[in-house]
């Protein structure tokens, strides 16, 4: 083993500067991506630290072994002293973990998971002991430790001590999530004792805190179950909480049933017009489509207007993803809607008719460019059209509306598309200056856009280093921006050498680099600015030990503010890029370009950066798997981050799994041909070896043309058979952009861009 992963480090050193993490990520890449039944084979025969024994502790939790999950929790407590004879009962372990020693990062989840396995064994008194031994410093652990106690008291017919234990809790923690939970545990506490009307009011403040999430819908249930036993009455605005409560939980019947009732007495303006709009939305929610317009007649008048209610019932239609009715419900009103109303509807008007391309489409497109033309999201609407003309081989209108999009928003989210095409249009015409340009407008404003790399790994071959480089350094003369980025910019690609690339960094203005590089310092220094600075700092342990839960849960402590989020991404895109999690690391370093308003680009980018957006983990496996079926390794990679940004555990909503997310139907057919009964699609070298068994299929039927295999790959290959009949091209770039699935357009142009850049990377 050891051999193996000296080895692999070596292969990284020899075959490329994008080093991965040596040491560091041993561990935790074992307990982020790996089985139970791994860590467990891999690390009882090892040497073992605390972080050693808290991994296995984990691992055999996982598998509901308790009493080895006990005695490796126990022995993660301290820094450097193990029991490993350690009698397995509350008594010795607890005089064990409170022993004068030196605590281990891990004792306090050490400590919480034992007191969670003793109140298993219903050992409810030392529950308590061990769930007192667990500080504040990690509050997600705390609150559950603490909780965990409440509920061992209860157990013990302590209740009293159990509702001061929450009541203590709640003044500990601010958070609207957690003090909703304890109002809703200290409302069970209530149920226990048989107060009814104690426990009531408590669900109700839970929903006055958080009126979404579990909790809530916990609170709704219960309190409706209550008032039916006990008839008990709610007041008005009890039933519009209620009722509002219960529609955020999908509870539409009974959210209709509490916003009725509260109807019958409300009396202020503003609760009954959020009564009678929440009304409608749970109408419509649960498909009671006459009910919904039976609410519109009967609450309409002069301070409810019926043109807002009818719009409130569009809305939720558009929402509920019917949006054919919704739109029927929106042209009706169009016209009778005034200021922010009618722009929203006429937006959602053009948006749909972009999409849909009914016979006189354009019609609300161009209302709605012409009157709200400030609106950004307007290159959207100019791009549909624009897209509809050249399906229609009608060049000029397309370049007429590509170009005033290029023109009114230069920077806009649909620039680059329309951009791409006017050069493809340009080309096609025989107009050179107006190609280069767009091509010179793509580098520079788009750096990140998948057709801006497109044209570049197309066009490298068109230009030489040497008159890239005085291009160069006359536009730095000059200070002509666009001249010495777009030059800068094609000798990354043409030459594939960062060493020169930062040599020739150094002589641009800072304002070109000031943003990346204050990006990247933090990240390095893990400079941070928040009150949850020393909360998120603590997740170090939870990364080297692989301990996915631990995060999310301290996680989830952190509130949504800028400041605290920015921390937080700082702090995922440094531990996951060191400790083996290249989604954080992927995901948390866009997150923090969003920020600084900067773009993903190759040519300005610090080289480490560049390290976390594009990793190559799982090397190993990739080559091993590439030699094995014939697969070009950089495919891999650029088929990996483009369907799950590195992630092992990935789940779509579709159910595909693992870091290629393969459909379980498909995984058994490659199975099958691979003569494999028992696999694990999480395990990310099976997932790469099914993945690129799958990558060769599609090879093989496609003749190896890369576009079709990865439309293939995310769309299904008879798909692919019906598009090849029914668009009839022989340009690449048109097939895959009038391609009828939006997902799989992506899909073409940005795995391309993924696999480009790796061809640099992995030169």
């Amino acid at each position: 083993m050891k051999n193996a992963r000296f080895a692999l480090i070596a292969l990284f050193v020899v075959s490329s500067c994008f080093t991965r993490p040596g040491e560091d990520g041993i561990r935790s890449a074992l307990g982020f991506h790996h089985s139970p039944e791994q860590v467990i084979k891999t690390l009882e025969s090892a040497d073992k630290s605390s972080r050693e024994h808290f991994m296995l502790a984990v691992a055999y939790g996982k598998k509901d072994n308790r009493k080895k999950a006990l005695f490796h929790f126990a022995n993660s407590c301290f820094s450097s002293h193990y029991d490993l004879n350690l009698k397995l009962f509350p008594g010795p372990v607890y005089s064990f973990v409170t022993g004068f020693r030196f605590k281990s990062d891990y004792y306090n989840d050490a400590v919480a998971e034992i007191a969670e396995i003793f109140f298993n064994f219903r050992e409810f008194e030392y529950s308590v002991k061990f769930a007192d031994l667990v500080r504040k410093d990690d509050p997600g652990l705390y609150r559950d430790a603490i909780l965990l106690k409440s509920r061992a008291l209860s157990e013990l017919n302590r209740h009293e001590d159990a509702m001061k234990t929450l009541a203590d809790l709640a003044d500990d923690l601010d958070d609207p999530g957690s003090r909703s939970l304890i109002k809703v545990r200290t409302a069970s506490l209530y149920e226990k004792k048989s107060e009814t009307a104690e426990a009531l009011k408590a669900y109700l403040d839970a929903l006055k805190i958080k009126d979404s999430g579990w909790q809530s819908g916990i609170a709704v249930k219960n309190s409706l179950k209550i008032a039916e036993k006990s008839g008990e009455a709610f007041s008005a605005e009890d039933a519009l909480l209620l009722g509002k409560a219960a529609f955020n939980n999908a509870l539409f019947s009974e959210s209709a049933d509490m916003l009725k009732k509260a109807l019958t007495e409300l009396k202020e303006e503003s609760a009954r017009a959020d009564a009678v709009h929440f009304l409608i939305r749970a109408y419509v929610k649960g498909t009671k489509i006459p009910e919904a317009d039976s609410a519109v007649q009967q609450y309409r008048g002069a301070k409810l207007p019926e043109s807002d209610l009818q719009k409130t019932k569009a809305n939720e239609l558009w929402n509920s993803r019917n949006k054919t009715a919704a739109v029927a419900v929106y042209q009706g009103l169009v016209d009778k809607l005034t200021g922010a109303a009618h722009q929203e509807v006429l937006k959602r008007l053009a948006q749909h008719m972009a999409e849909k391309q009914p016979a006189g489409f354009e019609k609300y497109i161009i209302e709605y460019k012409t009157k709200y033309s400030e609106d950004p999201q307007c290159d959207f609407l100019l791009w549909m059209l624009g897209k509809s003309a050249m399906k229609r081989k009608d060049q000029a209108a397309a370049t007429a509306y590509f170009e005033e999009g290029a023109a009114k928003y230069p920077q806009g989210i649909y620039t680059d598309n329309m951009r791409f095409w006017l050069y493809k249009i340009y080309e096609g015409a025989g107009k050179k200056a107006e190609k280069d340009k767009k091509f010179r407008e793509l580098v520079v404003i788009h750096p990140d856009s998948a057709y801006t790399w497109t044209l570049m790994h197309r066009k490298q071959g068109e230009f030489s280093a040497d008159s890239l480089s005085a291009d160069f350094k006359a536009g730095l003369q000059q200070d002509d921006r666009e001249a010495y980025l777009f030059a800068h910019t094609m000798l990354v690609i043409l030459q594939k050498d960062f060493a020169e690339r930062d040599r020739r960094a150094k002589s641009l203005p800072s304002r070109d680099l000031a943003e990346y590089t204050k990006l990247e310092k933090s990240v390095e220094k893990l400079t941070l600015s928040s009150s949850y600075k020393n909360q998120l700092l603590r997740l170090k342990k939870y990364f080297e030990a692989g301990y996915s839960d631990g995060i999310t849960r301290e996680l989830n402590m952190i509130p949504d503010d800028k400041e605290a989020q920015y921390d937080k991404n700082v702090v995922l895109a440094h531990f996951g890029s060191r400790y083996a999690h290249p989604y954080h690391g992927i995901f948390s370093t866009l997150e923090l370009m969003k920020h600084h308003g900067i773009s993903e680009s190759f040519a300005l980018m610090p080289l480490s950066t560049l390290r976390r957006i594009c990793p190559v983990d799982f090397l190993e496996c990739i080559d091993k798997t590439a030699g094995e079926f014939k697969i070009d390794r950089n495919m891999i990679l650029a088929v990996i981050k483009a369907e799950s940004l590195f992630n092992p555990r990935a789940v779509s909503p579709a159910g595909a799994e693992g870091l290629m997310q393969l459909m379980p139907a498909t995984a058994k057919g490659v199975a099958r041909e691979l003569k494999m009964q028992e696999y694990e699609l999480k395990d990310p070298c099976t997932s790469i070896r099914f993945g690129t068994h799958h990558l060769a299929w599609l090879d093989k039927m496609f003749k190896g043309n890369f576009d079709y295999m990865v439309s293939g790959y995310n769309a299904g290959s008879g798909n692919v058979r019906v598009w090849q009949r029914d668009i009839s091209t022989e340009d690449a770039d048109y097939f895959a952009e009038f391609i009828p699935f939006q997902e799989t357009r992506y899909y073409i142009f940005n795995t391309r861009k993924f696999l480009y850049q790796y061809l640099i990377i992995n030169k």
